[in-house]
């Protein structure tokens, strides 16, 4: 008789029973692994996926979020200096503290409505960069928990920036600003190093996209427009989403998309973090009511010169389907950013869930909203719609804060 012969540790496991194992596994290790660093367990999920699926373009494996040389990713982020870019979600336009020099409303000549009499003779600059921006209060708390000792971060966003102003430079009328990356203006596929973000960068942060997309205008459009009309064309901006972040395919890299992929290409060691857009209406009735559900409506001024009662509303002006359509918007936005952060290997936050939740809502039209309201006139003499308005008030500033330190990781 023939002796059995001692079976192998993996008989009579079928390939499928393998991986079922292998899947447990992974399982328990990564629950206990996202319980110590979740982000990480994301970023090294999401460009593990991507390389399986044999997609083009996945990021680095290991994530944005990963530790070259042991490093944390707090000390990752922190072993160099800091540089901060952006549009108007990131410079802090809608918050009452612009630091001296960008909050000069000046004559801009390709604007009739700034050739106001205050206005003469001051050279016009609205970058409204804020001191108490979410970026800037990162800085600050970063600097409180002792990293960044005696440093000042670089900033270079600018209320009204596009994907251009990135390399060319600013069109708005702002005095002093060049491009936000390079010291001269320059073309969109320059080779050359951005000379305006320090070589020993190791966090980098910005909010980029929203005004190629033209959401601004649009949401303009929606409150001056016919009442209830609906915003726009869907298709038509989801196309406009696309040529900033990118589709994944190769014939559909989008601008902002390119420039990113240079900026990770040059400093491939720091920490590239974008913000994205939060959800701004709470899809409540435009108008206030009272506890009865009643439309509020104010009687006539003192003065007496004509004019009936006025309805009063809760800072949208938007019907609540154009609001649900707004809020669309802004996640397919979210979408779009995050798809591409993953294929660059850098990093996204999609600030919504700190706006909005089971038992909580702080958008515009809530009981307690983190975001400005519509409102129109400034000191300038302009009284379209004011740019702080559809913009993060210092609540909402506050709370974007909150989510960049926790992605920073210290």
């Amino acid at each position: 008789m023939r002796s059995a012969s001692k079976p192998r540790p993996d008989a009579g496991i079928s390939a499928l029973e393998f991986v079922g194992v292998a899947m447990v596994a992974a399982s328990v290790i990564g629950v206990v692994s996202y319980v110590v660093a979740p982000d990480y367990v994301r970023e090294v999920a999401s460009t593990a996926v991507c390389r399986i699926l044999s997609q083009d373009g996945c990021g680095d494996i290991g994530g944005p979020g990963s530790a070259p040389d042991g490093k944390t990713m707090c000390e990752r982020a922190t072993a160099g200096s800091a540089w901060f870019g952006g549009d108007s979600y990131a410079s802090g336009e809608g918050l009452p503290t612009y630091e001296e020099g960008t909050d000069v409303p000046g004559v801009n000549w390709k604007n009739p409505i700034t050739w106001w009499p205050t206005n003469w003779g001051k050279e016009r600059n609205m970058c409204h960069r804020s001191g108490t921006s979410y970026q800037a209060q990162t800085f600050e708390t970063l600097q409180g928990k002792g990293a960044f000792e005696g440093q000042q971060y670089s900033s270079g966003a600018c209320s009204g920036s596009t994907v251009p102003n990135i390399y060319d430079k600013n069109e708005q009328g702002n005095a002093g600003e060049g491009p936000q990356m390079y010291q001269e203006p320059t073309t969109a596929d320059e080779e050359n190093p951005f000379d305006n973000i320090p070589e020993d960068v190791s966090l980098i942060s910005l909010s980029m996209g929203g005004n190629d997309v033209g959401f601004g205008d649009v949401l303009t459009n929606c409150v001056t427009g016919i009442f209830g009309s609906g915003c726009g064309d869907t298709e038509r901006l989801k196309g406009e989403i696309d040529k900033v972040y990118g589709t994944g395919k190769a014939d559909q890299v989008g601008t902002l998309e390119y420039q990113l992929r240079k900026l990770k290409d040059e400093h491939p060691d720091a920490r590239i973090i974008v913000m994205g857009y939060p959800e701004l209406f709470a899809e409540t009735s435009p108008f206030l009511l009272d506890e009865n559900g009643d439309i509020v409506i104010t009687p006539p001024g003192p003065s007496g010169l004509g004019g009936g009662p006025v309805l009063t509303w809760n800072g949208s002006g938007m019907s609540i389907e154009d609001q649900k359509w707004a809020n669309d918007l802004a996640g397919e936005i979210n979408q779009s950013g995050q798809a591409m952060a993953d294929r660059l290997g850098i990093e996204w936050v999609d600030p919504t869930d700190v706006f909005v939740g089971p038992g909580y809502d702080h958008r515009i039209g809530s009981e307690d909203p983190w975001i400005n309201g519509l409102s129109a006139g400034d000191h300038s003499g302009d009284w379209t719609v004011n740019k702080g308005s559809f913009h993060p008030n210092q609540g909402g500033h506050d709370a974007m804060a909150g989510l960049l330190l926790e992605r920073v990781g210290c």
